[in-house]
């Protein structure tokens, strides 16, 4: 087994298998993780059912009116998975690319800020960030701002955020399971007038400095945006991600 077969098995076994969200459900042979959000389906699925859980899926989250994803990543044996969630009406988000560094590498990575400092992100940070992610990356503010709420009273995730003057420029999550080797990364974004200023690489830095104390490596599924700045900070391509989706009208 290659080194990078040993990373995808470790990230198979570890952080698909373990997706936080404060409940599960089984849906077939699935394990589907629920929480404010809607569900997503939890680790690696078997190539028998494909097919008629797709359509099984929609049906269950159509009934409790939340959204479903599936995330289904390049080295996955799925079959004609992708067709099969197409006509059960799934919409395929942009392809991003799975990456993964030693985490006290990423946190030693040079930054060249102006005018930005990245901290730990508190409860008065929420507001902020949720009208960021809902501008840039798509949802609504009020929506987003409870579910945000939750997760920054979990015992695994952690904010941190780009500080301009008091001014919230940048943002993004990090989760790290319990015995895990893995920190990962979650909705780094920065507003449009402050790219370019080092923000996102502090903030990414930040979080790879706490995820550092529990565990040796950081993962994040990069947009093409974030991919090449991510390279400068040590991080290696592993594969790629295409999450489906389907909501509720």
């Amino acid at each position: 087994m290659t080194d990078r077969e040993r990373l995808l098995a470790a990230f198979d076994a570890q952080v698909r298998a373990g997706a936080s969200g404060p409940s599960q459900m089984r849906v077939g042979s699935l394990t589907v993780a629920t929480g404010p959000d809607g569900g997503q389906v939890v680790g690696v699925a078997a190539t028998t059912e494909t097919g008629s859980l797709a359509a099984r899926l929609r049906e269950v989250f159509a009934d409790r009116g939340e959204q479903i994803q599936w995330p289904l990543y390049g080295h996955d044996r799925v079959g004609d998975l992708a067709n099969r969630l197409r006509d059960a009406g799934f919409v395929a988000a942009a392809p991003e690319t799975l990456m993964v560094a030693r985490s006290r590498t990423a946190a030693r990575a040079a930054t060249d800020l102006r005018g930005v400092t990245a901290r730990a992100g508190a409860e008065p940070d929420l507001p902020a960030v949720a009208a960021a992610h809902a501008q840039l990356l798509g949802g609504a503010q009020e929506q987003l701002l409870p579910v945000f709420t939750a997760r920054l009273a979990s015992d695994r995730w952690r904010l941190f955020v780009g500080d301009a003057g008091g001014q919230v420029v940048s943002a993004g999550w990090l989760d790290v399971a319990p015995g895990g080797d893995f920190g990962v990364l979650y909705g780094g974004m920065t507003l449009p007038q402050w790219r370019g200023r080092g923000g996102y690489r502090a903030v990414v830095a930040a979080r790879a400095r706490a995820a550092a104390r529990r565990a040796p490596l950081v993962c994040v599924e990069a947009s093409e945006a974030s991919r090449q700045v991510l390279a400068g900070m040590g991080f290696e391509e592993l594969t790629t991600v295409t999450t489906w989706r389907w909501a509720p009208r």
